[in-house]
């Protein structure tokens, strides 16, 4: 649950965040609308990535939910390599979907049909778009503890999220769990010698799927980075290998009876086929 106001910096929100006024200090999540317009819009509607590089645009991550468009708000020209950002970084993020009822004529009041924009159609990997549901399991597998920028350019950006296990506020060697990677130039960039905080001699895959190249941190912790150019939306997320299905055959067994299979259905909504499961 979070509060939305139309706000242009989080001052505007102290009578419900100050603890010594009339409203006893109400505490809530408040819709990241200082962030959005700062640091979201931007990078990725203006082509300036270093502007992630501005981490107190908003709120704290304890009180912000970071977004990049809403019911209210048009969503960035590179809308996906931004969901790539929110869903990677701290915080709390949320992606807008309409469950697939409107279409690209149907959305806001200048059509007269309805006031609201139209939501992410992929949100549940419809339209043979599975990038958010990739990206959740990345950031429910990988992106936890702190956050620190490794690069800032206006073309490349890239982030690490690092277990801070000894409460010194550094990405120390050993410390490292998802290095995240951001290129909007349209072509294949590389950028060699990008610090983190990874052992040296870990081995790191790309989530996504979109680089095969596995990469191994050097003995100084860096690493040589490739992200491909994307249509101008390119991103990768490196992490040390998950445990792996074999080539062939079932990766688990079980004996016994077992019990039935429950099936059960996600529905599609108007423009999209529902998604039968078991």
């Amino acid at each position: 649950i979070y509060s939305e106001f139309f706000i242009g910096s989080i001052g505007e929100t102290d009578y419900w965040r100050n603890p010594s006024d009339r409203n006893w200090g109400i505490q809530a999540r408040y819709l990241d609308f200082p962030r959005k317009s700062q640091m979201i819009m931007a990078a990725f509607n203006n082509g300036n990535l270093a502007a992630l590089d501005n981490i107190s645009a908003g709120f704290s991550p304890e009180e912000g939910v970071i977004f990049a468009h809403s019911h209210d708000e048009d969503p960035p020209n590179k809308l996906e390599l931004a969901y790539a950002y929110i869903l990677t970084r701290v915080g709390t993020p949320v992606v807008y979907f309409t469950g697939n009822n409107l279409a690209d004529n149907e959305d806001k009041e200048e059509n007269g049909i309805t006031w609201m924009r139209k939501g992410y159609d992929g949100a549940l990997g419809d339209k043979n778009t599975g990038t958010i549901p990739n990206l959740i399991y990345i950031h429910n597998q990988f992106a936890r503890g702190k956050e620190w920028t490794r690069w800032a350019e206006g073309d490349f950006f890239v982030h690490e999220r690092y277990d801070d296990t000894n409460n010194n506020g550094q990405a120390n060697s050993g410390e490292g769990l998802l290095l995240v990677a951001l290129n909007d130039s349209g072509s294949d960039q590389t950028r060699n010698g990008i610090q983190t905080s990874f052992a040296p001699g870990t081995l790191l895959k790309d989530y996504t799927g979109r680089n095969p190249d596995t990469v191994t941190v050097g003995g100084d912790g860096k690493v040589n980075i490739r992200v491909p150019g994307w249509g101008g939306q390119g991103f990768v997320c490196y992490a040390p290998f998950n445990a792996q299905a074999p080539a062939s055959g079932s990766p688990i067994t079980f004996e016994g009876s077992g019990v039935s299979a429950m099936p059960w259905v996600i529905l599609g909504g108007r423009d999209a086929a529902s998604k039968p499961r078991t």
